[in-house]
């Protein structure tokens, strides 16, 4: 079993700092056992609706209130996966084919509790992160 470096998907920002400025992270691994499929719909449904603000559970950082954390919203799959990527002018979390430099993944894989995603929760498991790692590496299709 590698322990995994990869990814996590979630909510509330800990600051309001530039998504762009985000570091590459150095250590991912190179296989992994998902625990989700590994792409958006799962990880939409799975993950991002119920631990973001897209739905009425949860956290609502990133929902429908007024001022979402970091001008991220994911209200729906729509719109999560378009501002993941940034269309429409927000700046871009994900990287298709780079998990390594998607700012997703590096703030996902933070020991920082105050800047790692979801904010001030534990990680995501493994393989949530895995999941997230292989979506992004395959082109992060819708």
């Amino acid at each position: 079993v590698l322990l995994l470096a990869a990814i996590t998907f979630t909510a509330c920002g800990g600051g309001d700092d530039a998504e762009g400025t985000a570091r590459c992270v150095a250590s991912l691994p190179t296989s992994c056992t998902p625990e989700l499929d590994p792409d958006f719909k799962s990880l939409y449904t799975s993950v991002i609706s119920q631990r973001c603000g897209a739905s009425d559970s949860g956290n609502t950082c990133h929902g429908k209130n007024a001022n979402p954390k970091s001008d991220l919203k994911l209200t729906d799959a729509n719109v999560a996966y378009k501002a993941l990527l940034g269309m429409g002018g927000g700046a871009a979390r994900v990287i298709p084919g780079d998990p390594h430099c998607s700012p997703l993944m590096e703030r996902l894989e933070s020991e920082d509790p105050t800047y790692r995603m979801p904010y001030g929760e534990f990680k995501l498991s493994a393989g949530v992160r895995c999941a997230v790692q292989q979506w992004i590496e395959k082109g992060a299709e819708p």
